[in-house]
């Protein structure tokens, strides 16, 4: 079996999520990168749009 090497950014959020010790600890994480990563979507939509916006004009 090979040895997985984890990024400075995983070990980083490893160390933060290890201070979790309930279940609305890990709801609360849940929901907060959920909507993190709607606003990227969202925004990278929006981009998205502007640049077709743009294109049309």
């Amino acid at each position: 079996m090979e040895a997985i090497t984890f990024t400075p950014a995983q070990i980083h959020v490893f160390n933060l999520v290890s201070h979790i010790k309930t279940a609305l600890g890990l709801e609360q994480l849940r929901q907060q990168l959920a909507a993190f990563y709607a606003k990227l979507v969202d925004d990278e939509m929006d981009a998205l749009s502007m640049s077709s916006c743009r294109q049309e004009s």
